[in-house]
């Protein structure tokens, strides 16, 4: 990450403010012994960004990104399963609605029955 974030911005000093924290980490050994994860310290580093600020944005990038696209791929095909040819015309709201439906089911204390009532009384609809 640090080589990367230093082709972006080659006047950056990330390297030398990187070893300054850990020299700041390893000074304050006793301070800091409640730092027992990656994710302790990246907190860490991001409540101290006026300290650190590179190593902060660097922390920032690396905590939002993505560990893997299976998500991103489970939505789409989801959306796809739900907006299909004969379906063209939902409204963006009701897609949003029909994805969290089918991917968050209900529990078993859902009553489907004044769900359909409610959804029946909305709208004259033809029930076959």
């Amino acid at each position: 990450m640090a080589d990367f974030y230093e082709k972006i911005n080659p006047q950056t000093q990330i390297f030398s403010e990187t070893f300054d924290f850990i020299d700041f980490l390893q000074s304050n050994e006793r301070k800091f012994a409640l730092l027992n994860s990656v994710d302790d310290i990246c907190q860490f580093i991001v409540s101290e960004n006026v300290l650190y600020p590179e190593v902060a944005d660097i922390v920032l990038r690396f905590m939002c990104t993505p560990v893997s696209t299976v998500d991103c791929e489970r939505g789409f095909s989801r959306h796809n399963l739900i907006k299909t040819k004969t379906r063209n015309c939902l409204s963006t709201k009701t897609v949003e609605n029909l994805m969290l439906i089918s991917m968050k089911k209900p529990g078993k204390e859902f009553q489907y029955n004044l769900a359909f009532k409610k959804w029946v009384s909305v709208k004259k609809r033809r029930i076959y």
